[in-house]
């Protein structure tokens, strides 16, 4: 999937708000606006109005300083400004005569009242996704947090396939369908083409930056949605290198034993292993930055049921029934005159050994060892083996060419293979496709706006 596009969608960006005011409340206009992002050093510009407001859009998520001037009037710096995407965030100024410039030091943390948006939206922060415990390890097991979100769950298809490649999961928001939920990474689209409820990409829980989800109140700019608009924000690089490594070990040590399972069978298999890292930093240093991000999710284990086989008398031909078994090559075409076959000593009705077809005496071979005769449903137990490799692969370069120009381009790649032999025999083994390997890319490329 390519995407092209002009990025004013204030989905993708944030926005920075405020009015300036001098001692006495009055409005000061044509005062000079600037915000840095202290990551990157990129600077953004704007002017107040006759009212003595300003507004900065497109705002790429950072933390900034906001610093504002006016000729005659001390300086007014606030720093720690945490933008994120899809969010206003506003800076008020008073502005002093005469004396020290007044810097005043916000935290980026603090509870805001949000007043400059009519959505309701709730945030998971990249601390939120790598701090908060959860069994899924991915941003969708977190969504069910907030309010209006009901937990999200994996469905028929949650455990990977073709039709679900990325394991995504089932999200609904406020009573609505799950079809009307609108997934978008960098964005990009993330529905599923087949299976709309489900998505195309889950980055990484270390790749992404913010995760904002808009469950009330939308405007134009949230995409078709009438459930839950869900934003996914990739990571970007800075000016200063950084990385993580990490290793996740899960295996069936400290596990339940099925509670279905017969005594005597040892606890089936478990071992998943995720690992991974991410690398960010400067191409060159206030204008180009990279990123890139892998995780790999290997899983082995043996998935156990109770299966329905034919006991060792049956399979010889010795077969126990209430009422006579004819032999089909007897009698007339009205059904008089058939002959039942010889019964033992028992009752039991024996069928030659000549009249079972070769093909039978193939599939009766493949029958494992362990089937008690007398038992006619679910008398054996089997686990089978089952293996599921996901691999996610994000990377993001930006460049910022001027104040008024910023190209982002994003690759992601997520190839995963599924292995699930049969569970027992080496005919049917035969007719079963034993792995499947899919890939999901996407290429995306913004130009945001000028200002």
């Amino acid at each position: 999937m390519v995407a092209t596009r002009s990025a004013t969608a204030q989905s993708l960006y944030g926005t920075i708000v405020g009015v300036v005011t001098d001692s006495s409340e009055a409005v000061i206009p044509d005062a000079r606006v600037e915000a840095t992002q202290t990551e990157t050093n990129e600077k953004r510009t704007a002017t107040t109005n006759d009212s003595g407001a300003y507004i900065l859009s497109t705002v790429p998520a950072g933390t900034y300083v906001v610093s504002i001037s006016k000729s005659g009037f001390d300086a007014f710096e606030a720093r720690s400004i945490n933008v994120t995407i899809n969010t206003t965030v506003r800076v008020d100024a008073k502005l002093t005569i005469g004396g020290q410039p007044l810097t005043i030091n916000v935290l980026a943390n603090a509870a805001e009242l949000q007043t400059d948006r009519v959505d309701v939206h709730g945030v998971l922060t990249s601390d939120d996704l790598q701090q908060l415990p959860q069994p899924t390890r991915t941003y969708e097991g977190l969504i069910g947090l907030l309010p209006g979100v009901t937990p999200p769950n994996p469905g028929f298809a949650g455990t990977g396939g073709t039709n679900n490649p990325a394991r995504s999961m089932i999200i609904n928001a406020n009573g609505t369908s799950a079809n009307g939920t609108n997934v978008s990474v960098d964005g990009v689209s993330a529905t599923n083409a087949w299976v709309q409820f489900y998505s195309t990409a889950v980055p990484s829980t270390e790749a992404i930056a913010t995760v904002n989800v808009v469950t009330a109140g939308s405007s134009a700019d949230q995409g078709v949605m009438n459930g839950a608009g869900i934003h996914v924000q990739i990571k970007s690089g800075t000016n200063n290198f950084h990385g993580s490594a990490y290793w996740y070990n899960e295996n069936n040590a400290l596990k339940a034993k099925p509670y279905f399972q017969p005594t005597g069978i040892k606890k089936p298999k478990y071992i998943d292993n995720d690992a991974g890292g991410t690398l960010g930093g400067p191409i060159i240093k206030d204008k180009v930055f990279f990123f890139g991000s892998y995780e790999g999710d290997f899983l082995r284990e043996a998935v156990g049921n109770f299966y329905t086989l034919p006991t060792p008398d049956m399979a010889s031909g010795i077969l126990a029934s209430p009422t006579p078994i004819f032999d089909p090559t007897t009698g007339n075409a009205d059904g008089s005159g058939r002959t039942p076959f010889p019964q033992d000593s028992t009752g039991n009705y024996i069928i030659p050994s000549g009249r079972i077809s070769p093909i039978s005496k193939m599939l009766i071979a493949q029958i494992p060892s362990g089937v008690p005769n007398g038992v006619y449903a679910n008398n054996i137990f089997i686990n089978t083996p089952y293996s599921y490799d996901l691999q996610k692969i994000d990377t993001e370069i930006d460049w910022n060419t001027t104040q008024k120009l910023r190209i982002s381009g994003r690759f992601s790649d997520y190839p995963y293979s599924q292995t699930q032999p049969p569970a027992f025999g080496f005919i049917p083994r035969l007719l079963h496709l034993p792995s499947t390997l899919h890939r999901q890319r996407c290429w995306s490329l913004f130009v945001p706006d000028g200002i």
